[in-house]
């Protein structure tokens, strides 16, 4: 099955690292949209899917490796998906950095492609615990980097600040997720709306405004989105307190991640908020951080006309881990010891909108209150709206 070949100028520097050509994405697409168990051979590399255990109630996760038949791997990259999507949209990703060197590892979060869980419920901190399940399933005697995408990014980045002794030799983002989009406001009175729904009524789905034409230019992506089965584009309430209470603190915990990172923004990205993330990038506490924009380009980076670009500046930032000697063995990890929480630092609690909606309602309990006592006038709409005024009526006005 030919799915890639190497052209004359496939490479893409110096050490020989190469950026493939894919003529059949279609049928890469074909071939991995039912896929959810065994094992495929696409030329010289290796494609497996299996189901591992993760924390919780019978909760597994449909995990994809791929490698080279016959490299052995310098280290791993674990990929993390955004909100919506699964896997899928990184095998072609996988099979280049497979390619040079790596062997790859992903899964698709709970409640998302093949995984199990209840869809759209489950929330970004038990997402936490998946990462902690790709994390059992790595090599700890060769480097692991994590690759997120999206809403992986607030994943693996909240993750990560709570969690600053992972032994992780680097985290590549691509179009984090760091706060909501420019159109969308978070405030502490709608933090404390959605968090009541999440309790109360957990099963209410929200639209999660993303307009789908802007994730990417490409019309295989597009057909993808729309038509794919596993493709779950809706918001639960509970997952959206999460992602909504993530945001809003995320900035006041920006120094507690101190790992090596790199970053890739799409300048014409309308689903996530790039000047966000820059501020954020100017925050963290990484020592060792990068980041590229590339222009006239959406979403999915992997698949828009950026993607040889972004891949060389992958390989290369890589490269500059292993040649200055910043890379170390993933090792054993204790995994008792890992905490998935909800950041440490919080937000100031600005207080005015709760405090102007508590007055409000406040004043129209007192007059549904006076008005069903008969103290005051009995007109619905005057003692509803103006009972002060039929208060002083009553015992001010002429008799």
């Amino acid at each position: 099955m030919e799915i890639y070949e190497a052209t004359e100028d496939c490479e893409i520097n110096e050490q020989g690292d190469k950026y493939y050509k894919v003529d059949s994405r279609a049928l890469l697409f074909d071939l991995i949209e039912d896929w959810n168990d065994g094992t495929i051979e696409v030329q010289d590399i290796l494609l497996k899917r299996e189901y591992i255990d993760a924390k919780g109630e019978q909760i597994r996760l449909n995990y994809t490796e791929i490698m080279h038949k016959n490299d052995k791997p310098k280290a791993t990259i674990a990929i993390l998906h955004g909100f919506g999507q699964n896997s899928d949209l990184f095998v072609e990703l996988g099979i280049q950095f497979a390619l040079n060197g790596y062997i790859v590892q992903a899964i698709d979060f709970r409640g998302y492609g093949w995984s199990g869980g209840r869809r759209v419920e489950h929330t970004l901190i038990e997402m936490q615990d998946d990462i902690v399940a790709l994390l059992k399933e790595s090599d700890p005697d060769i480097p692991l980097f994590l690759y997120s995408h999206s809403m992986g990014g607030l994943i693996t980045f909240s993750f990560l600040m709570n969690n600053p002794d992972l032994n992780i030799s680097g985290v590549i983002s691509q179009a984090p997720v760091t706060a909501s989009p420019e159109f969308v406001k978070i405030d502490s009175f709608r933090l404390m709306l959605v968090k009541f729904l999440g309790q109360e009524i957990p099963e209410l789905l929200l639209n999660a405004r993303i307009n789908t034409s802007s994730v990417s230019k490409k019309a295989i992506v597009m057909k993808w989105m729309l038509s794919s089965r596993k493709v779950v584009p809706i918001l639960g309430v509970r997952q959206a307190h999460i992602i909504s209470y993530l945001m809003h603190h995320f900035f006041y915990n920006a120094k507690s991640f101190t790992h090596p990172v790199l970053i890739h923004l799409a300048n014409d990205d309308k689903v996530v908020n790039n000047n966000a993330t820059k501020k954020f990038f100017e925050k963290i506490g990484s020592e060792d951080k990068q980041m590229f924009e590339y222009d006239g380009v959406y979403h999915e980076l992997q698949y828009e006309d950026c993607a040889k670009e972004m891949f060389r500046n992958n390989i290369n930032w890589l490269n500059a881990r292993f040649k200055e000697g910043n890379t170390f063995k993933l090792g054993a990890i204790d995994f008792d010891k890992i905490k998935v929480a909800l950041l440490k630092k919080k937000a100031p609690f600005k207080q005015w909108k709760l405090l102007i909606t508590s007055i409000v309602l406040a004043y129209y309990a007192i007059g549904y209150l006076l008005m069903i006592s008969k103290i005051v006038n009995k007109d619905r709409h005057e003692m509803i709206a103006f009972w002060p005024c039929s208060l002083f009526k009553k015992f001010f006005g002429k008799k």
